[in-house]
């Protein structure tokens, strides 16, 4: 599965996929200039995330026990 993705974002161009002609084949990746591109929006979310993890998993544990945060 990792792999199907992999490909799927070196054919859209975000990452570079190099084949080094070792016994076994070496398969590496790396972030094209165009993911480097894309990668820089997704840092404020994934930041708020990392910050605000106890609250989402708080959250997550109230709701699966069904209840409210604000009873």
């Amino acid at each position: 599965m990792l792999s199907q993705n992999l490909r799927v974002l070196a054919r859209d161009g975000l990452v570079e996929r190099m084949v080094e002609p070792d016994i076994p084949p070496k398969v590496s990746y790396r972030l094209s200039p165009l993911g480097q591109e894309g990668s820089a929006p997704l840092h404020a979310p994934l930041d708020w995330i990392a910050l605000r993890a106890p609250d989402i998993v708080l959250a997550q544990s109230l709701h699966d026990a069904n209840l409210s945060p604000h009873s």
